[in-house]
């Protein structure tokens, strides 16, 4: 299990203040207009033993990594984005993203980042 980071406007990530979550609709907007995003019904990856692990969710977005190009994927869930084990490009995205919907990254323990650093 990897560590997650979130896009979030809660107060922080495990919290559920309706009035404060990213709508799907906003979300939906926002890959829809993003020329790098796509919006995928499921994911699907193999495992070490080569067992396929599939995840399906209507509103999965797909990103190409732009140095190993691996297909990075952002789960919208409980109006919330999350991304398991970011690398710092990713992270960085991250931060891209949260800033166009006025929302913030935090992690997995409560940390809060910021673009650039």
């Amino acid at each position: 299990m990897g560590y997650e980071l979130y896009i979030t406007r809660q107060d922080n990530w495990w919290e559920d203040d309706a009035a404060k979550q990213i709508t799907e609709a906003e979300w939906e907007q926002f890959v829809s207009n993003h020329e790098q995003m796509q919006l995928r019904d499921f994911a699907e990856a193999h495992s070490s033993t080569g067992e396929i692990i599939r995840i399906e969710s209507p509103l999965l977005a797909a990103w190409q990594h732009p140095i190993n190009n691996e297909t990075v994927w952002f789960s919208y869930q409980n109006g919330k984005i999350s991304v398991k084990s970011p690398d710092d490009t990713i992270s960085q995205k991250m931060l891209e993203i949260a800033k166009l919907l006025n929302a913030r990254v935090q992690g997995d323990d409560g940390e809060w980042y910021e673009l650039g650093a």
